[in-house]
Protein backbone atom coordinates (compact mmCIF):
# COMPACT_ATOMS: atom_id res chain seq x y z
CA UNK A 1 0.00 0.00 0.00
CA UNK A 2 1.34 3.40 -0.97
CA UNK A 3 1.60 5.95 1.82
CA UNK A 4 0.26 9.40 0.94
CA UNK A 5 1.64 12.43 2.75
CA UNK A 6 -0.27 15.69 2.54
CA UNK A 7 1.47 18.95 1.54
CA UNK A 8 0.72 20.27 5.03
CA UNK A 9 2.53 17.35 6.69
CA UNK A 10 5.49 17.89 4.36
CA UNK A 11 5.72 21.53 5.46
CA UNK A 12 5.57 20.53 9.11
CA UNK A 13 8.30 17.91 8.72
CA UNK A 14 10.54 20.34 6.82
CA UNK A 15 10.03 22.98 9.53
CA UNK A 16 11.19 20.47 12.15
CA UNK A 17 14.31 19.64 10.20
CA UNK A 18 15.27 23.01 8.76
CA UNK A 19 15.30 26.36 10.57
CA UNK A 20 14.79 28.32 7.33
CA UNK A 21 11.64 26.33 6.54
CA UNK A 22 10.42 27.02 10.08
CA UNK A 23 10.97 30.76 9.54
CA UNK A 24 8.99 30.74 6.29
CA UNK A 25 6.04 29.20 8.14
CA UNK A 26 6.42 31.56 11.12
CA UNK A 27 6.41 34.71 8.99
CA UNK A 28 6.23 34.08 5.20
CA UNK A 29 5.92 37.80 4.44
CA UNK A 30 9.29 38.56 6.02
CA UNK A 31 11.23 35.39 5.32
CA UNK A 32 11.20 35.26 1.55
CA UNK A 33 13.53 33.31 -0.71
CA UNK A 34 14.57 36.60 -2.32
CA UNK A 35 16.12 37.70 0.99
CA UNK A 36 19.15 35.50 0.62
CA UNK A 37 21.02 37.08 3.54
CA UNK A 38 18.32 35.82 5.94
CA UNK A 39 18.47 32.31 4.46
CA UNK A 40 22.25 32.37 4.82
CA UNK A 41 21.94 33.62 8.41
CA UNK A 42 19.43 30.86 9.26
CA UNK A 43 21.81 28.20 7.91
CA UNK A 44 24.71 29.60 9.93
CA UNK A 45 22.62 29.47 13.12
CA UNK A 46 21.42 25.91 12.47
CA UNK A 47 24.91 24.66 11.56
CA UNK A 48 26.25 26.32 14.69
CA UNK A 49 23.65 24.63 16.91
CA UNK A 50 24.20 21.25 15.25
CA UNK A 51 27.98 21.59 15.78
CA UNK A 52 28.67 21.58 12.05
CA UNK A 53 30.24 25.04 11.97
CA UNK A 54 34.04 25.07 12.06
CA UNK A 55 36.02 27.96 13.50
CA UNK A 56 39.13 29.20 11.63
CA UNK A 57 41.42 26.93 13.68
CA UNK A 58 39.47 23.87 12.48
CA UNK A 59 37.73 23.10 15.77
CA UNK A 60 33.95 22.98 16.26
CA UNK A 61 32.80 26.56 16.79
CA UNK A 62 31.30 27.33 20.18
CA UNK A 63 31.38 31.12 19.93
CA UNK A 64 29.48 32.79 17.07
CA UNK A 65 29.74 36.55 16.49
CA UNK A 66 27.12 38.09 14.20
CA UNK A 67 27.95 41.37 12.45
CA UNK A 68 25.01 42.49 10.29
CA UNK A 69 23.63 45.99 9.53
CA UNK A 70 20.64 47.41 11.45
CA UNK A 71 17.09 46.56 10.34
CA UNK A 72 18.18 43.41 8.53
CA UNK A 73 16.25 41.01 10.78
CA UNK A 74 19.08 39.70 12.93
CA UNK A 75 17.47 40.11 16.39
CA UNK A 76 14.08 38.98 15.12
CA UNK A 77 15.67 35.89 13.61
CA UNK A 78 17.49 35.16 16.86
CA UNK A 79 14.24 35.15 18.84
CA UNK A 80 12.79 32.65 16.35
CA UNK A 81 15.96 30.61 16.62
CA UNK A 82 15.60 30.36 20.40
CA UNK A 83 12.03 29.06 20.10
CA UNK A 84 13.02 26.63 17.30
CA UNK A 85 15.88 25.02 19.25
CA UNK A 86 13.71 24.73 22.37
CA UNK A 87 10.99 22.97 20.37
CA UNK A 88 13.37 20.76 18.40
CA UNK A 89 15.39 19.70 21.46
CA UNK A 90 12.19 18.67 23.29
CA UNK A 91 10.58 17.05 20.24
CA UNK A 92 13.59 14.78 19.64
CA UNK A 93 13.63 12.47 22.64
CA UNK A 94 17.34 11.65 22.40
CA UNK A 95 18.28 15.30 22.96
CA UNK A 96 18.55 17.19 26.21
CA UNK A 97 16.13 20.13 26.26
CA UNK A 98 18.05 23.37 25.80
CA UNK A 99 18.30 26.07 28.47
CA UNK A 100 18.81 29.60 27.16
CA UNK A 101 19.98 32.85 28.75
CA UNK A 102 19.73 36.04 26.67
CA UNK A 103 21.30 39.38 27.58
CA UNK A 104 20.27 42.71 26.05
CA UNK A 105 21.54 46.22 26.72
CA UNK A 106 18.45 47.03 28.82
CA UNK A 107 15.81 45.18 30.85
CA UNK A 108 13.14 46.49 28.48
CA UNK A 109 14.83 44.96 25.45
CA UNK A 110 15.41 41.72 27.36
CA UNK A 111 11.71 41.57 28.20
CA UNK A 112 10.72 42.11 24.56
CA UNK A 113 13.17 39.43 23.38
CA UNK A 114 11.85 36.93 25.93
CA UNK A 115 8.17 37.75 25.33
CA UNK A 116 8.46 37.28 21.58
CA UNK A 117 10.14 33.90 22.00
CA UNK A 118 7.52 32.80 24.55
CA UNK A 119 4.59 34.06 22.44
CA UNK A 120 5.97 32.25 19.40
CA UNK A 121 5.75 28.97 21.31
CA UNK A 122 2.24 29.79 22.56
CA UNK A 123 0.92 30.91 19.16
CA UNK A 124 -2.68 29.95 18.39
CA UNK A 125 -4.33 29.35 15.02
CA UNK A 126 -6.36 32.02 13.28
CA UNK A 127 -7.77 29.49 10.81
CA UNK A 128 -7.87 25.67 10.87
CA UNK A 129 -5.28 25.46 8.09
CA UNK A 130 -2.68 27.54 9.92
CA UNK A 131 0.53 25.82 11.04
CA UNK A 132 1.71 26.97 14.46
CA UNK A 133 4.52 25.96 16.80
CA UNK A 134 2.42 23.28 18.53
CA UNK A 135 1.76 21.55 15.20
CA UNK A 136 5.48 21.31 14.47
CA UNK A 137 6.87 20.30 17.85
CA UNK A 138 5.29 17.85 20.29
CA UNK A 139 6.34 15.96 23.39
CA UNK A 140 5.35 12.67 24.96
CA UNK A 141 2.52 12.65 27.46
CA UNK A 142 1.75 9.10 28.40
CA UNK A 143 1.14 7.22 25.17
CA UNK A 144 0.30 10.38 23.22
CA UNK A 145 2.16 13.20 21.52
CA UNK A 146 0.90 16.60 22.62
CA UNK A 147 1.90 20.14 21.53
CA UNK A 148 4.83 21.69 23.39
CA UNK A 149 3.62 24.55 25.57
CA UNK A 150 4.80 26.98 28.21
CA UNK A 151 4.38 25.46 31.68
CA UNK A 152 1.17 26.60 33.38
CA UNK A 153 1.75 29.38 35.88
CA UNK A 154 5.29 29.90 34.55
CA UNK A 155 4.74 32.40 31.78
CA UNK A 156 6.55 35.38 33.30
CA UNK A 157 7.95 37.81 30.79
CA UNK A 158 11.66 37.18 31.41
CA UNK A 159 11.85 33.73 33.02
CA UNK A 160 9.86 30.66 32.08
CA UNK A 161 9.92 26.93 31.40
CA UNK A 162 8.31 24.49 28.99
CA UNK A 163 5.70 22.02 30.19
CA UNK A 164 7.44 19.28 32.18
CA UNK A 165 10.66 21.29 32.63
CA UNK A 166 12.02 23.30 35.56
CA UNK A 167 13.79 26.08 33.62
CA UNK A 168 14.30 26.83 29.92
CA UNK A 169 14.61 30.57 29.38
CA UNK A 170 15.91 33.63 31.20
CA UNK A 171 16.28 37.15 29.79
CA UNK A 172 18.10 40.02 31.49
CA UNK A 173 19.76 43.34 30.81
CA UNK A 174 23.48 43.94 31.32
CA UNK A 175 24.17 43.88 35.04
CA UNK A 176 20.94 41.95 35.67
CA UNK A 177 20.63 38.94 37.94
CA UNK A 178 21.45 35.67 36.15
CA UNK A 179 23.39 33.83 38.84
CA UNK A 180 21.97 30.53 40.01
CA UNK A 181 20.99 29.50 36.48
CA UNK A 182 23.08 27.54 34.00
CA UNK A 183 22.56 27.66 30.25
CA UNK A 184 23.43 25.44 27.31
CA UNK A 185 23.04 28.45 24.99
CA UNK A 186 23.91 32.04 25.88
CA UNK A 187 22.85 34.93 23.64
CA UNK A 188 24.03 38.55 23.88
CA UNK A 189 22.00 40.90 21.68
CA UNK A 190 23.59 44.27 20.73
CA UNK A 191 25.24 45.24 24.04
CA UNK A 192 26.28 48.74 22.86
CA UNK A 193 23.30 51.02 22.44
CA UNK A 194 24.75 54.16 20.85
CA UNK A 195 27.80 56.24 20.06
CA UNK A 196 28.06 57.66 23.56
CA UNK A 197 28.38 54.19 25.03
CA UNK A 198 30.82 53.15 22.32
CA UNK A 199 33.14 56.01 23.28
CA UNK A 200 32.70 55.52 27.02
CA UNK A 201 35.63 53.47 28.31
CA UNK A 202 33.86 52.74 31.60
CA UNK A 203 30.78 51.37 29.80
CA UNK A 204 32.87 49.12 27.57
CA UNK A 205 34.82 47.89 30.59
CA UNK A 206 31.56 47.20 32.47
CA UNK A 207 30.22 45.16 29.52
CA UNK A 208 33.44 43.18 29.26
CA UNK A 209 33.58 42.47 33.00
CA UNK A 210 29.94 41.33 33.00
CA UNK A 211 30.66 39.01 30.08
CA UNK A 212 33.79 37.37 31.52
CA UNK A 213 32.81 37.31 35.20
CA UNK A 214 29.05 36.67 35.06
CA UNK A 215 27.71 35.64 31.64
CA UNK A 216 30.62 33.34 30.78
CA UNK A 217 30.34 31.51 34.10
CA UNK A 218 26.68 30.66 33.38
CA UNK A 219 27.50 28.77 30.17
CA UNK A 220 27.67 25.04 30.80
CA UNK A 221 30.57 22.88 29.70
CA UNK A 222 30.33 22.51 25.91
CA UNK A 223 27.68 25.24 25.72
CA UNK A 224 27.28 27.73 22.88
CA UNK A 225 27.65 31.52 22.86
CA UNK A 226 26.00 33.80 20.29
CA UNK A 227 27.10 37.44 20.25
CA UNK A 228 24.88 39.60 18.03
CA UNK A 229 26.94 42.78 17.81
CA UNK A 230 27.03 45.86 15.62
CA UNK A 231 30.73 46.72 15.56
CA UNK A 232 31.76 50.04 17.08
CA UNK A 233 35.35 49.93 18.29
CA UNK A 234 38.23 47.50 18.67
CA UNK A 235 37.59 47.62 22.42
CA UNK A 236 33.90 46.69 22.18
CA UNK A 237 32.72 43.26 23.34
CA UNK A 238 33.08 41.57 19.95
CA UNK A 239 36.58 42.96 19.53
CA UNK A 240 37.71 41.82 22.96
CA UNK A 241 36.25 38.33 22.51
CA UNK A 242 38.12 37.99 19.21
CA UNK A 243 41.29 39.27 20.90
CA UNK A 244 40.94 36.70 23.70
CA UNK A 245 39.80 33.62 21.78
CA UNK A 246 41.23 34.40 18.33
CA UNK A 247 40.73 31.67 15.74
CA UNK A 248 38.27 29.80 17.97
CA UNK A 249 35.59 32.40 17.13
CA UNK A 250 33.37 32.08 14.03
CA UNK A 251 32.33 35.49 12.65
CA UNK A 252 29.31 35.84 10.38
CA UNK A 253 29.68 39.25 8.78
CA UNK A 254 27.83 41.14 6.05
CA UNK A 255 27.95 44.81 5.03
CA UNK A 256 24.96 46.80 3.77
CA UNK A 257 26.63 47.00 0.34
CA UNK A 258 29.00 44.76 -1.57
CA UNK A 259 31.42 45.88 -4.29
CA UNK A 260 31.20 49.39 -2.86
CA UNK A 261 32.39 52.28 -5.04
CA UNK A 262 33.60 55.51 -3.44
CA UNK A 263 33.62 59.02 -4.85
CA UNK A 264 33.44 62.73 -4.00
CA UNK A 265 29.94 63.82 -2.93
CA UNK A 266 28.83 67.46 -2.37
CA UNK A 267 27.78 68.29 1.19
CA UNK A 268 24.94 70.83 1.20
CA UNK A 269 23.59 73.16 3.86
CA UNK A 270 19.87 73.62 4.60
CA UNK A 271 19.57 76.04 1.66
CA UNK A 272 21.16 73.69 -0.86
CA UNK A 273 24.49 75.51 -1.01
CA UNK A 274 27.55 73.30 -1.49
CA UNK A 275 29.70 73.53 1.64
CA UNK A 276 32.40 71.04 0.67
CA UNK A 277 32.97 67.69 -0.99
CA UNK A 278 33.53 64.49 0.97
CA UNK A 279 34.34 60.95 -0.04
CA UNK A 280 31.21 58.81 0.24
CA UNK A 281 29.65 55.69 -1.27
CA UNK A 282 28.40 56.30 -4.80
CA UNK A 283 27.53 52.78 -5.95
CA UNK A 284 27.55 49.05 -5.28
CA UNK A 285 25.25 46.07 -4.71
CA UNK A 286 22.94 46.44 -1.72
CA UNK A 287 22.53 43.54 0.70
CA UNK A 288 18.72 43.57 0.46
CA UNK A 289 16.88 46.26 -1.49
CA UNK A 290 13.54 45.13 -0.04
CA UNK A 291 14.71 46.16 3.44
CA UNK A 292 16.97 49.05 2.43
CA UNK A 293 16.78 50.42 -1.12
CA UNK A 294 19.23 52.81 -2.73
CA UNK A 295 17.16 55.91 -1.89
CA UNK A 296 17.03 54.94 1.77
CA UNK A 297 20.74 54.10 1.73
CA UNK A 298 21.74 57.52 0.42
CA UNK A 299 19.40 59.19 2.90
CA UNK A 300 21.03 57.29 5.77
CA UNK A 301 24.48 58.14 4.43
CA UNK A 302 23.70 61.87 4.26
CA UNK A 303 21.99 61.94 7.67
CA UNK A 304 24.20 59.79 9.90
CA UNK A 305 27.73 60.83 10.83
CA UNK A 306 30.20 59.07 8.55
CA UNK A 307 32.02 57.19 11.32
CA UNK A 308 28.76 55.88 12.79
CA UNK A 309 27.44 54.99 9.34
CA UNK A 310 30.57 52.99 8.54
CA UNK A 311 30.44 51.24 11.91
CA UNK A 312 26.75 50.36 11.83
CA UNK A 313 26.26 49.52 8.16
CA UNK A 314 29.69 48.34 7.04
CA UNK A 315 30.79 46.73 10.33
CA UNK A 316 33.97 48.81 10.40
CA UNK A 317 35.10 49.53 13.97
CA UNK A 318 35.53 53.24 14.55
CA UNK A 319 39.19 52.78 15.46
CA UNK A 320 39.91 51.10 12.12
CA UNK A 321 38.64 53.94 9.93
CA UNK A 322 41.33 56.44 10.96
CA UNK A 323 44.11 53.90 11.44
CA UNK A 324 47.63 55.01 10.74
CA UNK A 325 48.40 51.58 9.30
CA UNK A 326 45.47 50.03 7.34
CA UNK A 327 47.64 47.03 6.43
CA UNK A 328 50.83 45.22 7.45
CA UNK A 329 53.18 43.08 5.38
CA UNK A 330 54.11 39.68 6.84
CA UNK A 331 56.37 36.74 6.04
CA UNK A 332 55.70 33.03 6.60
CA UNK A 333 57.50 31.94 9.79
CA UNK A 334 58.07 28.46 8.34
CA UNK A 335 60.19 29.86 5.52
CA UNK A 336 63.89 30.57 5.79
CA UNK A 337 64.70 34.28 5.84
CA UNK A 338 67.09 35.74 3.25
CA UNK A 339 70.67 36.60 4.16
CA UNK A 340 71.25 39.94 5.86
CA UNK A 341 72.61 41.77 8.89
CA UNK A 342 70.67 41.69 12.18
CA UNK A 343 70.23 45.09 13.79
CA UNK A 344 68.19 46.63 16.60
CA UNK A 345 66.39 49.85 17.31
CA UNK A 346 65.32 50.69 20.87
CA UNK A 347 63.07 53.46 22.15
CA UNK A 348 63.28 53.69 25.94
CA UNK A 349 60.27 54.65 28.07
CA UNK A 350 60.13 58.45 28.45
CA UNK A 351 57.78 58.37 31.46
CA UNK A 352 56.55 55.86 34.01
CA UNK A 353 53.40 55.08 32.00
CA UNK A 354 55.26 54.64 28.69
CA UNK A 355 56.49 51.42 27.11
CA UNK A 356 60.00 50.44 26.14
CA UNK A 357 60.01 49.13 22.59
CA UNK A 358 63.08 47.28 21.32
CA UNK A 359 62.96 45.75 17.83
CA UNK A 360 65.37 43.24 16.30
CA UNK A 361 65.28 43.18 12.51
CA UNK A 362 67.12 41.60 9.62
CA UNK A 363 68.23 44.20 7.09
CA UNK A 364 67.83 42.80 3.59
CA UNK A 365 68.44 45.47 0.96
CA UNK A 366 65.94 48.21 1.75
CA UNK A 367 63.59 46.03 3.78
CA UNK A 368 63.42 45.17 7.48
CA UNK A 369 62.36 41.64 8.48
CA UNK A 370 61.36 41.83 12.15
CA UNK A 371 62.73 38.87 14.13
CA UNK A 372 61.99 39.76 17.76
CA UNK A 373 60.41 42.51 19.86
CA UNK A 374 60.51 43.53 23.51
CA UNK A 375 57.52 45.72 24.37
CA UNK A 376 57.00 46.33 28.08
CA UNK A 377 56.14 48.96 30.67
CA UNK A 378 58.34 47.36 33.35
CA UNK A 379 60.87 49.47 35.30
CA UNK A 380 64.29 50.28 33.80
CA UNK A 381 66.06 47.91 36.24
CA UNK A 382 64.18 45.05 34.53
CA UNK A 383 64.31 46.28 30.94
CA UNK A 384 68.09 46.81 30.91
CA UNK A 385 68.68 43.07 31.38
CA UNK A 386 65.84 42.05 29.08
CA UNK A 387 67.10 44.31 26.29
CA UNK A 388 70.61 42.89 26.65
CA UNK A 389 69.17 39.36 26.45
CA UNK A 390 67.17 40.34 23.34
CA UNK A 391 70.32 41.64 21.63
CA UNK A 392 72.47 38.66 22.61
CA UNK A 393 70.03 35.86 21.77
CA UNK A 394 69.00 37.68 18.61
CA UNK A 395 72.65 37.81 17.44
CA UNK A 396 72.38 41.56 16.87
CA UNK A 397 75.48 43.23 15.42
CA UNK A 398 74.44 46.87 15.74
CA UNK A 399 71.97 48.39 18.23
CA UNK A 400 70.85 52.03 18.21
CA UNK A 401 69.19 53.36 21.37
CA UNK A 402 67.49 56.73 21.70
CA UNK A 403 69.37 58.74 24.32
CA UNK A 404 66.50 61.09 25.20
CA UNK A 405 65.40 61.08 28.87
CA UNK A 406 67.97 58.70 30.29
CA UNK A 407 68.55 56.69 27.15
CA UNK A 408 72.33 57.20 27.26
CA UNK A 409 72.72 55.66 30.71
CA UNK A 410 70.33 52.88 29.64
CA UNK A 411 72.49 52.15 26.56
CA UNK A 412 75.67 52.05 28.67
CA UNK A 413 74.00 49.65 31.13
CA UNK A 414 72.89 47.37 28.27
CA UNK A 415 76.41 47.36 26.78
CA UNK A 416 77.89 46.53 30.20
CA UNK A 417 75.47 43.62 30.76
CA UNK A 418 76.25 42.25 27.32
CA UNK A 419 79.96 42.14 28.12
CA UNK A 420 79.83 41.09 31.76
CA UNK A 421 76.97 38.58 31.74
CA UNK A 422 76.95 37.30 28.18
CA UNK A 423 80.63 37.91 27.27
CA UNK A 424 79.33 39.43 24.08
CA UNK A 425 81.84 41.80 22.51
CA UNK A 426 80.44 41.60 18.98
CA UNK A 427 77.28 43.67 19.45
CA UNK A 428 77.99 47.37 18.99
CA UNK A 429 75.62 49.45 21.18
CA UNK A 430 75.33 53.12 20.17
CA UNK A 431 73.04 55.93 21.29
CA UNK A 432 71.73 59.07 19.67
CA UNK A 433 69.40 61.97 20.41
CA UNK A 434 66.02 62.14 18.64
CA UNK A 435 64.91 65.75 18.14
CA UNK A 436 62.31 65.46 15.36
CA UNK A 437 58.56 65.75 15.97
CA UNK A 438 57.19 62.32 16.85
CA UNK A 439 53.78 62.63 15.14
CA UNK A 440 55.33 64.00 11.95
CA UNK A 441 57.89 61.18 11.84
CA UNK A 442 55.25 58.48 12.29
CA UNK A 443 52.98 59.95 9.61
CA UNK A 444 55.82 60.55 7.13
CA UNK A 445 57.09 56.97 7.26
CA UNK A 446 53.71 55.20 7.56
CA UNK A 447 53.54 54.26 3.87
CA UNK A 448 57.08 52.87 3.81
CA UNK A 449 56.43 50.92 6.99
CA UNK A 450 53.33 49.18 5.59
CA UNK A 451 55.31 47.79 2.66
CA UNK A 452 58.87 47.30 3.90
CA UNK A 453 58.61 46.71 7.66
CA UNK A 454 57.90 42.97 7.37
CA UNK A 455 56.51 41.15 10.40
CA UNK A 456 56.25 37.40 11.08
CA UNK A 457 52.85 35.95 10.26
CA UNK A 458 52.23 35.06 13.92
CA UNK A 459 53.15 38.50 15.28
CA UNK A 460 49.73 39.07 16.86
CA UNK A 461 50.21 36.05 19.12
CA UNK A 462 53.90 36.59 19.84
CA UNK A 463 53.59 40.22 20.85
CA UNK A 464 49.89 40.93 21.61
CA UNK A 465 50.47 44.30 23.31
CA UNK A 466 52.67 45.54 20.48
CA UNK A 467 50.13 44.24 17.95
CA UNK A 468 47.27 46.09 19.64
CA UNK A 469 49.29 49.30 19.84
CA UNK A 470 50.10 49.17 16.12
CA UNK A 471 46.69 48.21 14.70
CA UNK A 472 44.80 50.74 16.84
CA UNK A 473 47.07 53.77 16.35
CA UNK A 474 45.09 56.66 14.88
CA UNK A 475 46.16 59.34 12.40
CA UNK A 476 44.19 62.01 14.24
CA UNK A 477 43.18 62.42 17.85
CA UNK A 478 44.89 61.44 21.07
CA UNK A 479 46.49 57.99 21.21
CA UNK A 480 46.99 56.53 24.68
CA UNK A 481 50.41 55.12 23.75
CA UNK A 482 52.57 55.79 20.70
CA UNK A 483 55.73 53.94 21.75
CA UNK A 484 55.25 51.02 19.33
CA UNK A 485 54.68 53.20 16.21
CA UNK A 486 57.51 55.49 17.36
CA UNK A 487 60.07 52.67 17.62
CA UNK A 488 58.84 51.03 14.40
CA UNK A 489 59.25 54.38 12.64
CA UNK A 490 62.77 54.50 14.06
CA UNK A 491 63.55 51.27 12.22
CA UNK A 492 62.17 52.78 9.01
CA UNK A 493 64.42 55.82 9.44
CA UNK A 494 67.50 53.60 9.38
CA UNK A 495 66.77 52.99 5.71
CA UNK A 496 66.59 56.68 4.87
CA UNK A 497 69.56 59.01 4.20
CA UNK A 498 69.02 60.73 7.56
CA UNK A 499 68.50 57.58 9.59
CA UNK A 500 72.00 56.17 9.92
CA UNK A 501 72.27 53.93 6.88
CA UNK A 502 75.33 54.77 4.75
CA UNK A 503 74.68 56.93 1.71
CA UNK A 504 76.13 55.25 -1.32
CA UNK A 505 77.75 57.87 -3.53
CA UNK A 506 79.39 56.46 -6.70
CA UNK A 507 81.45 59.62 -7.16
CA UNK A 508 83.12 59.29 -3.78
CA UNK A 509 85.54 56.37 -3.63
CA UNK A 510 88.77 55.61 -1.83
CA UNK A 511 91.24 52.79 -1.87
CA UNK A 512 91.76 50.40 1.01
CA UNK A 513 95.23 49.48 2.18
CA UNK A 514 95.19 46.51 -0.16
CA UNK A 515 94.39 48.72 -3.13
CA UNK A 516 90.74 47.68 -3.56
CA UNK A 517 88.24 50.44 -4.23
CA UNK A 518 85.25 50.60 -1.90
CA UNK A 519 82.16 52.81 -1.65
CA UNK A 520 82.01 55.40 1.12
Amino acid sequence: MRLTISPRDVKIELARRDFWEFLKITNPDFYRESRWHLKEFAKVLQDFWERKLKSPDGSIAKILIINLPPRMGKSYTLTNFCSWVLGKSMHEEDRRVERIITISYSDEMATDFSRFCRDNISAEKSTPTDIVFGDIFQRNQGSERVPIQIAKGDGAAKKWALEGEFFNYLGAGFGGQITGKGASIGVIDDPVKNREEAYNENTLEFIWNFYKNTFRSRIENGGLQIINHTRWRNEDLAGRIVEKYGDKVYIHKRSIMENEKRGQVPILDDHGTVLRHEERTVGGKLLCEELCDLENFYDLQSTIDEDIFRANYFQEPLDLQGRMYPKFTTYDVSQKLPFGEIKNYTDTADKGVDYLCSINYLQVGRQAYVTDILYTDEAMEYTEGETAALLHHGKVMLARIESNNGGRSFARAVARILKEEYHNHLCNVTWFSQSKNKEARILTHSSWLQNNFILPSNWAKRWPKYYKAMVSHQKEGKNKHDDAPDASTGVCEQFQPTGGMPIFNPKSRKKSKKGFKRWQ
